[in-house]
């Protein structure tokens, strides 16, 4: 007996609507794995996070031995698409290796693989040093070596008062600087594997905002001429920040010391969503100070602020 040609199709109707066994969950590996020479004693790790995971194992291999565990990070949530680790305390003139792999419950991924890198010899690194409104409640300073890596195991001091390293934001910080008013001269100090960088810079008086008036109503589309008094010595320079909900967010952080008045262009003067908020800096950086192991691109930003909250209003 010839079989019928429609149960052949009928067969094959019934194969396509029954469901198929799921392939088997499985988790990414983190991309873009580099390991970057900070200096003789440190190696910057980045990758790019992976959907699904909730740590990253990282290990280490010296030289032509072989891996072994470096340390775990927990997965961020949110942010920028990739993640990062310092890993100090290394030896100078030796070779390294990494990977890494990705982690949840019940999944790993496999391996990522670094370069080898070689860190140089000890006391060939310099440092950039970057402070972060100095003098203030709540100072911040970011040390980074000449190649962008991000040095976290820094003894940092000001006035003797000691800078905790917090990741993030990846500064040394402090609650507040004891004693420090307007003319307070902050000394700063910064232990690294290849000597101490020392610097110092004295707090400037808050400058004092004539125009434009608190309350005011500000025509947007128009430029904006800010004006302000200065007392005491000019200092290194003056940091202004126009800032508003949405698309008003404008900053200019080199006005020179000398000057009392800056005009923000009229294409940066638009309505807020909300009230319009105007920050004004004295700021002294310190820059012939420095010593040590130091790039000249480094300051300390010593800073005192005033400011004033206004209307942006349409044409």
């Amino acid at each position: 007996m010839k079989p019928y040609p429609w149960l052949y199709l009928v067969a094959m109707v019934f194969l396509t609507a029954c469901p198929q066994n799921p392939p088997p969950p499985t988790l990414g590996k983190p991309g873009n794995f580099t390991a970057t020479v900070g200096s003789s004693t440190t190696i910057g790790l980045t990758w790019l996070k992976v959907d699904g995971a909730t740590a990253y194992q990282i290990e280490r291999k010296v030289g032509s031995g072989s891996f072994s565990l470096l340390t775990s990070i927990p997965h961020e949530m949110g942010g920028p698409p990739g993640q990062s680790h310092t890993d100090s305390g290394l030896a100078p003139s030796t070779r390294y290796t990494y990977r890494i792999r990705a982690v949840n419950a019940s999944l790993q991924s496999e391996w990522n693989n670094s370069a080898e890198v070689e860190t140089p010899a000890l006391a060939s690194t310099k440092y950039r040093v970057w402070g972060n409104w100095l003098g203030a409640s709540n100072p911040n300073l970011y040390l980074s070596t000449d190649t962008g890596v991000a040095f976290s195991s820094a003894t940092v001091t000001i006035n003797g008062t000691p800078l905790t390293y917090l990741n993030p934001p990846g500064s040394y910080s402090a609650t507040s600087i004891p004693g420090a008013t307007a003319g307070t001269v902050l000394n700063l100090s910064i232990t690294v594997p290849e000597g101490t960088i020392n610097g110092s810079a004295a707090i400037p008086p808050a400058p004092i905002l004539t125009a434009p008036a608190a309350d005011a109503r500000i025509t947007a589309n128009q430029p904006l001429t800010v004006t302000w008094s200065y007392t005491g010595p000019d200092p290194d320079r003056f940091y202004l920040h126009l800032l508003g909900n949405g698309p008003l967010n404008y900053v200019v952080t080199s006005i020179p010391g000398t000057n009392r008045s800056f005009t923000i262009p009229a294409d940066q003067v638009v309505v807020p969503a909300g009230r319009t908020f105007l920050f004004l800096y004295a700021i002294n950086d310190g820059k012939a100070s420095f010593s040590g192991p130091v790039l000249p691109t480094s300051e300390m930003g010593v800073a005192a602020s005033t400011s004033v909250i206004f209307d942006i209003v349409p044409p």
